[in-house]
């Protein structure tokens, strides 16, 4: 008989078992489910490795990068049955932002002013003389 089975047994990122947030709850890869929304860690600089197990050996599975930025990519798995049929996972990446809006310090003239504090928000600077070039401002 011909298979007609186009569910994966599986999804990995990274080689761990694919999990997402759902509202208060983290949710386990669903054979059923056939998009997801991974939200990863601002400051991530590389997307997860997306691998899967099939749910029968007569599946053939391929994926194709939808699109992908900086801070987001969208992934589909295509699984095609021994009967031809086919089902599609989604798989959406998301990078969060950061909502740090703190500097470490400010740097002028290649030295870190001394009186540098993260919650001030005004500096003076005398200049050595009226001919003297502006410093140079920098920070991290």
């Amino acid at each position: 008989t011909v298979n007609d089975n186009v569910d994966l047994k599986m999804l990995y990122l990274d080689g761990e078992r694919l999990t997402y947030e759902q509202g208060e709850q983290t949710l386990v890869f669903t054979p059923s489910v056939h998009s997801y929304t991974i939200s990863l860690e601002a400051g991530t600089t590389a997307f997860p490795n997306l691998t899967w197990d099939k749910g029968d050996n007569s599946q053939t599975v391929t994926k194709t990068v939808l699109s992908e930025t900086a801070t987001r990519k969208s992934e589909q798995v295509i699984v095609t049955a021994q009967s031809g049929r086919q089902s599609v996972y989604t798989v959406n990446y998301e990078i969060r932002l950061s909502d740090n809006t703190q500097l470490e310090s400010i740097i002028v003239d290649n030295r870190p002013l001394s009186d540098f504090a993260y919650d001030k928000t005004e500096y003076f600077y005398t200049v050595p003389s009226a001919t003297s070039p502006l410093p140079k401002v920098g920070y991290t």
